[in-house]
């Protein structure tokens, strides 16, 4: 396989990308009241949970969060391509 097939980065982005189309909403109850909770998946959320908030020696132009996710699964920005910034980094 390539490299890209083994994106983790962009196999993750991709996958969030098909659960922006679910909206899940649990409720639970608790001492005789019931409580939601809505669960939402929104491309602006993905480069937070991914950790790009913690890449500062990468030198990326600074998208909006939508437009992160659009180059990941264009392949423009990769997990190897980050791993490689954080690897110098700590060697």
């Amino acid at each position: 396989m390539d490299g890209q097939a083994l994106d983790i980065l962009y196999q993750a982005a991709s996958v969030w990308n098909e659960l922006t189309e679910y909206r899940y909403a649990l409720t639970y109850g608790y001492k005789k009241q019931l409580y939601t909770v809505n669960l939402t998946f929104s491309l602006e959320d993905f480069p937070h949970l991914a950790g790009f908030q913690y890449l500062r020696d990468l030198s990326l132009p600074r998208y909006n969060p939508r437009k992160t996710v659009d180059r990941i699964l264009d392949h423009k920005i990769t997990f190897e391509q980050i791993t490689k910034v954080n690897n110098t980094r700590i060697l």
